[in-house]
């Protein structure tokens, strides 16, 4: 999966590209120097370590005793898979911003 660009544009044009302000808050916090691109780096970082442990909660509830019986269980399941999908998809928006961040200011 490539990154949303449309999904991008319109959240731009309905937030705004709040990157820069979010480097400026945790540079005085952290007393760096961080860019808009080394702040959506970090967070497609975020979102690759959401990608793994809500891997990781999948393969335990399918584990469990009666998973495919159980339908809360499967519930649970299908609620992660879909946080899942969606932290994937923000991995990947994220890390197009930060590796092409004149492509996404020009969207």
């Amino acid at each position: 999966m490539k990154a949303d660009k449309n999904l991008l544009k319109k959240e731009k044009e309905l937030l705004g590209n709040n990157l820069p302000e979010i480097a400026q808050s945790w540079n005085s916090y952290l007393g760096l120097k961080l860019t808009p691109k080394d702040v959506a780096m970090m967070l497609s970082f975020k979102e690759e370590i959401k990608v793994k442990v809500i891997q990781d909660r999948l393969n335990d509830l399918k584990e469990k005793t009666g998973f495919l019986i159980n339908n809360d269980l499967q519930e649970v399941y299908n609620t992660y898979k879909i946080y899942k999908n969606l932290s994937d998809r923000d991995k990947k928006n994220y890390l197009f911003i930060a590796t092409n961040y004149d492509e996404y200011l020009s969207l």
